[in-house]
């Protein structure tokens, strides 16, 4: 059980807990001594830190600090206690662009971007990548290679998070060859869904 707010040694945790049959969890995190302008910033900020610890940690569980809290950079929500409302705010949106598709019982694999994850999903039907784009400047593309699967579907399902979008569901990639190109717009997060059958 480890919290991620820093550190430096997550793979050798992670090979620890694996030589001693022992499941690993990252029970807490979040931008801990960061300055950070908005919730956007601590967003993408935070995309970071959880493909970082996905990426060498390989927790079984990731966890939040939690999802509620005065500091704007902190929540996942604002509420308003006295009508005992609630807004989801851009880091909510951002961080469901992980836990909405890579779901219990996924396996990750090697990816060669450390602002990339990749997870196969546990009943084989799809793969999962989440793409974040640090740069608040600048878009970035790519060309992902998916010669190695045993099978793939015609088109791939798009989720984004960015400063104007809310894990909006886009315009579905069409495969080409085995692979496809995707931009990924600054300042964003973006899952990938690619179904593994014809």
């Amino acid at each position: 059980n480890v919290h991620s707010y820093a550190g430096s040694k997550r793979t050798q945790l992670r090979a620890l807990a694996t030589s001693k049959g022992k499941r690993l969890w990252q029970s807490e995190s979040g931008p801990l001594s960061v300055t950070l302008a908005s919730n956007t910033d601590a967003a993408i900020f935070m995309a970071g830190r959880i493909i970082q610890d996905l990426r060498e940690l390989q927790p079984e569980a990731w966890i939040e600090w939690q999802v509620v809290d005065p500091g704007a950079t902190w929540t996942s929500f604002t509420v308003n206690d006295a009508q005992e409302t609630w807004t989801p705010v851009k880091r909510f949106y951002a961080q469901a662009g992980f836990s909405r598709y890579i779901r219990p019982g996924a396996t990750f694999v090697d990816i060669n971007n450390a602002d990339m994850v990749a997870a196969l999903a546990g009943d084989g039907s799809a793969l999962i990548l989440v793409v974040r784009n640090g740069d608040s400047a600048a878009s970035k593309s790519f060309t992902f290679d998916l010669t190695s699967l045993p099978t793939l579907g015609a088109s791939i399902d798009v989720y984004r998070t960015s400063t104007s979008e809310d894990l909006v569901n886009l315009t579905a990639v069409a495969v080409q060859d085995w692979n496809f190109t995707a931009t990924a717009p600054a300042y964003s997060v973006t899952t990938y869904v690619i179904p593994l059958g014809g």
